[in-house]
């Protein structure tokens, strides 16, 4: 569904753009979204039975140090990162779960062994309602957690790789990367090597992409990023690719 930026104080998220094919439902959501708010804490584990405990017990424990009272506050979610090392196939994030308590304690007081002897060191501790599972998870093939990230639930909800879940700061870079992945996939799929696409902004500038390269062009048509980036370095790190796209278009 193709939509056109409003004339109402709603549209203030698509105002950098001439038009998106955001489907309706998204936006909606976006609309509703203050991406300053960092709600979700993405968490690993240093083993895997700590996994196993944290998910048959409903809870999860992180050092302090990560985190001060102001984060802790502004939390409503756990999310538990799986490594690849850890648990074989892809690196993922599979299961979340609504905090129902959130303590300061000591580590000596977490009923789960310690590896070192930190028995002083201050952590947090969250019980949850329940797990739920993510179907599909969120790929972590661009991205791991070593140290504990923070995001939004909505990006929990609506990302499928973990470089979206901690790159994208605002609505206008979620309907960006959309709207890029979308001609990323019109220009794999394209049976003509002439192809091209473009998504307009209302800064003078355009995201294009042809058969080869991903460009942010001006006014005059002349590519703003050099070297250009091609469809192959999009796909072996779109991570690094849209946070290029994102600075050379303007939209952060």
């Amino acid at each position: 569904m193709e939509i056109k930026a409003p004339e109402t104080t709603n549209a203030d998220i698509l105002a950098p753009f001439e038009r998106i094919t955001i489907p309706q439902g998204i936006y909606n959501k976006l609309s509703a979204v203050d991406f300053k708010i960092r709600d979700v804490l993405a968490g690993s584990f240093g083993s895997r039975k700590q996994f196993e405990d944290n998910l048959s017990r409903n809870y999860y424990y992180v050092p302090a140090k990560y985190l001060d009272e102001e984060k802790v506050s502004a939390l409503r979610y756990i999310a538990l990162f799986q490594s690849k090392s850890m648990f074989g196939g892809n690196g993922r994030i599979e299961y979340y779960g609504e905090i129902t308590v959130a303590k300061h304690l000591c580590r000596r007081e977490i009923r789960f062994p310690m590896r070192r002897d930190n028995g002083d060191e201050m952590y947090y501790a969250f019980a949850v309602s329940e797990w739920k599972r993510l179907s599909p998870p969120i790929s972590a093939t661009f991205e791991i957690v070593n140290e504990p990230k923070l995001t939004s639930f909505f990006l929990l909800q609506n990302s499928t790789q973990t470089y979206e879940l901690f790159g994208i700061g605002s609505a206008q870079q979620y309907i960006l990367l959309h709207e890029l992945r979308r001609m990323y996939s019109e220009a794999k799929n394209a049976s003509s090597e002439h192809f091209e696409a473009l998504c307009g902004l209302n800064n003078g500038k355009a995201l294009r992409i042809n058969g080869k390269y991903i460009e942010v062009i001006d006014e005059n048509g002349n590519s703003l990023i050099a070297p250009p980036i091609t469809l192959s370095d999009f796909a072996r790190d779109p991570r690094r690719c849209f946070a290029t796209i994102s600075a050379m278009s303007g939209i952060q």
